[in-house]
């Protein structure tokens, strides 16, 4: 089933698959999306969890090294009013997560005031970190840690004014495996504002500490390209600018032909030596239901040291 979802995928849109029954066209969909990710990527992606198996990988190890699978998408607030795109939206959340075998991953906007519990709803035994806004327009953001990922501290909240709502989230983690240099990681999941972050470095700095120095990832839409990234991760974050931030293509929005070419959505690091092993960008999702403003989802296959 899943072979006749991809060939049909790759001969047209997700929202004409043949598949009569709504869920099993949800996972079809899920299936399909990573059938057409970029093909841009350094190293072939590691197989992903079947359908269903709600058991994460644990992080690959091989000679002087951990892998770290982030994994993001900013399905935005209008597919949130409609109940049905939410629906789908959090099961195709999910169901990628799960096949591009993240170890984390975050979700924007997943809800547009509030927020939408992925463990129940999929991601079982994972831990959910939230930031929440809850001014004149909202804004909601879910920060997952699969299984093995101990959380040792969590906060979040919002990153500007009442007019310009952003949420992040921020957790201590200690990894499953030691990474060199950082005895636990510092993850951040953002939805940064298109205006100027005015808040929250400092419940970074308080979940955080010295960690921001150089044990820092962080994923999600930073409504910027890469050069302006680096000014929103010193607004929030400090320590130590990234070494690397990728992908670095388009991810934003549908419908594309109503929107400008816009690069928003990375993950970033700055722990020392780390390097990317593929990155992959998927097709909108659940375009059927018409998720104006949505971005396309991005999964990162991080090398860390160890």
């Amino acid at each position: 089933a899943f072979s006749a979802a991809a060939f049909a995928c790759a001969a047209s849109p997700i929202s004409s698959l043949p598949n009569a029954d709504a869920e099993a066209q949800l996972a079809s969909a899920a299936v399909c999306l990573l059938q057409k990710s970029s093909a841009h990527k350094k190293e072939p992606l590691a197989q992903g969890r079947a359908l269903g198996d709600d058991t994460p990988a644990h992080p690959k190890t091989t000679f002087g090294s951990v892998l770290l699978n982030g994994f993001s998408w900013n399905s935005h607030w209008q597919c949130s009013e409609n109940p049905e795109c939410l629906a789908a939206a959090t099961t195709t959340f999910v169901e990628l997560t799960k096949l591009s075998d993240a170890h984390f991953a975050v979700a924007i906007q997943l809800g547009k005031t509030s927020r939408v519990d992925l463990p129940s709803s999929g991601l079982l035994g994972w831990t959910q970190v939230d930031g929440t806004c809850r001014s004149a327009y909202g804004d909601t953001l879910a920060l997952v840690l699969a299984p093995g990922y101990s959380v040792q501290a969590q906060g979040g909240g919002c990153l500007s004014t009442d007019y310009d709502a952003r949420a992040f989230a921020v957790a201590r983690v200690k990894p499953p495996a030691h990474v060199y240099g950082c005895d636990e990681l510092c993850i951040v999941g953002i939805h940064a504002p298109h205006s100027p972050v005015l808040q929250g470095k400092s419940t970074v700095a308080s979940v955080c500490g010295d960690l921001v120095q150089q044990c820092v990832v962080a994923m999600g839409d930073w409504n910027r390209e890469p050069e302006g990234l680096l000014v929103v991760w010193q607004d929030l974050i400090g320590g130590s600018s990234p070494h690397i931030i990728a992908p670095n293509e388009r991810t934003c929005c549908w419908p594309e032909w109503k929107y400008y070419n816009a690069w928003y959505d990375h993950l970033a690091t700055n722990v020392a030596h780390a390097h990317v092993s593929e990155t992959a960008v998927y097709d909108y999702p659940n375009t059927h239901l018409l998720p104006e403003s949505q971005h396309k989802p991005i999964s990162v296959q991080l090398i860390l040291p160890s």
